[in-house]
Order: C-alpha cells, then sequence, then structure tokens
C-alpha cells in the first residue's frame, strides 16, 4: 500500500466541448434529460425547470452553448447535484462514469482564471479533466439574480415545470 497519496472519486461528464468532473459526493443521481420550462429574467447558464419527482429543479448549463428551453437531445443526461444552494440540474451531452484522480495530478487554474477550479490529467489517457465545484457554478450575483428569478415564477403562479 502506497504512503499518503490521496485521490478523488469523480463524475465525468461532456459539456459541450468541456469533460468536467464533479466529486461523486456532490452527485445525487444521472437520469435522462427532460423537458425544461423556461425560467424568464435567469441568468445565461440556467437552462430552465425541469420536473423531477414533482419538484421544480433549476437546470444549469455550464457548456456555454445555451440551449433553448425544451426538449433536449435524446442522449442529453441531467446530473442532479447537491450545491450549498439547492439541489440544482447540470445538463450534459453524456455521462462518462467515475474517475479516481490522485490528487497530485491536479494543476490549480485560479491563476489563470478566478474561479476556474483544477485541470486534471486522466488516467484513462483520455482528454483531461476540469474540476469544478458545484459551489461555483454561478458567481453570488447569478445567485442572487436566480433567487429572484425563482420567486418571481412562484410567485406569478406559472406552470410547473415539464407540466
Amino acid at each position: 500500500m502506497r504512503g499518503a497519496e490521496r485521490s478523488h472519486d469523480v463524475v465525468v461528464a461532456r459539456c459541450g466541448g468541456l469533460r468536467l468532473g464533479v466529486p461523486l459526493e456532490a452527485v445525487h443521481k444521472v437520469v435522462a434529460a427532460p423537458l425544461l420550462t423556461p425560467l424568464p429574467d435567469a441568468p445565461a447558464r440556467v437552462a430552465g425547470l425541469a420536473n423531477l419527482h414533482g419538484a421544480p429543479l433549476v437546470v444549469l448549463d455550464i457548456s456555454g452553448n445555451a440551449l433553448p428551453a425544451g426538449r433536449p437531445r435524446l442522449e442529453a443526461r441531467l446530473m442532479v447535484v447537491e450545491t450549498a444552494q439547492r439541489r440544482c440540474g447540470l445538463l450534459c451531452d453524456r455521462v462518462e462514469g467515475t474517475l479516481r484522480l490522485p490528487e497530485d495530478a491536479w494543476r490549480a487554474l485560479d491563476d489563470l482564471v478566478p474561479g476556474a477550479g483544477y485541470l486534471a490529467g486522466s488516467p484513462d489517457g483520455e482528454d483531461l479533466v476540469v474540476l469544478r465545484d458545484p459551489d461555483g457554478w454561478l458567481s453570488e450575483g447569478d445567485e442572487q439574480h436566480l433567487r429572484e428569478a425563482l420567486e418571481r415564477h412562484r410567485a406569478g403562479g406559472a406552470g410547473e415545470a415539464g407540466a
């Protein structure tokens, strides 16, 4: 057994051209991407709302593709993730599975782009994996903007997501 080498398990997904690693402990489940309902005045990274077992779920698209709300591509997946603010969904082109990434393979990207997370070489020989803390997917300003959009949605009595 090796010394004190630390590693982290991540769920790897393709989001646009990005190969993203999400900490396994933050991932609740992965489901087929459902029909999305638009959320007017939400931040650009919010793709819409989904109906997940009768409850509205904020769905994020961090790929930069900003797809319109509606029916995602057939092969698209929704990774349901716990953040400090809420449970949310991450729209993914596909989910590849889990990887164990040794901590010494991580390289901080914050020196280049604040809040960008880490870059890790992948032991499976595939592309590099960008590791992002789900709590950083939206800025503080975007979080406030999202809270306001959700409040307007609730107050307006708009139809349930996916209805």
